[in-house]
C-alpha cells in the first residue's frame, strides 16, 4: 500500500494493516475482529451490523466534517468533551466529541439537505 502524505487517513492506515494482520479471513469474519477488537465480544451477536457495509472513521474527522457543513450554512456551534481537549494539546481516554449548536427555524431544512448529501 502506498500513501500519498496529504490523502492520508489515519483509521485508513489502521484498517488497512489490521486486514493484513488477519489476511486470511473473509470480510464477514474480518469485521467480527474489529468489533471484538474496539467494543467488545458481547457486541459480536448484531448480525445486523456485521452482515452491512460500514465505514470507520474516526471522530476527528466526523467532527470536522459537520464543522464544515455548520460553516457553510452560518450556523453557530461549539465543540466540546474529548475532541476538544484534544485538539487544544491535552490527550484525554474518551472518544467522543459534544456538539452545541444553535440553529434558527430557517436553517433546520438547510441542515438537514446538507447532511443528507
Amino acid at each position: 500500500m502506498q500513501y500519498h502524505r496529504a490523502s492520508i487517513q489515519p483509521q485508513q492506515i489502521w484498517w488497512d494493516l489490521f486486514r493484513q494482520q488477519q489476511d486470511n479471513l473473509t470480510n464477514k469474519q474480518l469485521k467480527i475482529e474489529y468489533i471484538k477488537f474496539k467494543l467488545g465480544e458481547e457486541y459480536c451477536s448484531i448480525n445486523r451490523l456485521i452482515d452491512t457495509d460500514f465505514m470507520i472513521v474516526s471522530e476527528i474527522y466526523l467532527a470536522v466534517t459537520l464543522a464544515e457543513i455548520l460553516d457553510n450554512l452560518n450556523i453557530p456551534y461549539y465543540l466540546g468533551c474529548g475532541i476538544a481537549s484534544s485538539f487544544w494539546g491535552e490527550r484525554r481516554q474518551t472518544e467522543d466529541v459534544d456538539i452545541a449548536v444553535i440553529l434558527e427555524l430557517e436553517k433546520i431544512q438547510q441542515l438537514i439537505t446538507a447532511l443528507s448529501a
